[in-house]
């Protein structure tokens, strides 16, 4: 099947971990997974610009090498988590 690493806004590492996701401004509904805490090679999560609700989940504060975390301009409540 196709890699997710082809997929609109995923950026990958050479061993196809995702390291970069950016869909930023594409009027996505919903609430931020928890699962998100899983991708423990994530730097980046921009997801500024869209309709996101809910609270920030927790367990992103499990990802030790995030660097970048855009959350402007949804209507998401509650804090950043730290690890």
């Amino acid at each position: 099947g196709q890699s997710y690493c082809t997929f609109y806004g995923i950026t990958c590492n050479e061993l196809d971990q995702i390291t970069r996701i950016d869909v930023s401004d594409n009027n996505l509904h919903g609430t931020i997974p928890s699962e998100l805490g899983l991708m423990s090679m994530l730097t980046r999560l921009d997801l500024e610009g869209n309709s996101i609700t809910g609270r920030i989940p927790s367990e992103l504060g499990m990802i030790s090498l995030m660097i970048r975390l855009d959350l402007d301009f949804n209507a998401i409540t509650g804090t950043i988590p730290s690890e």
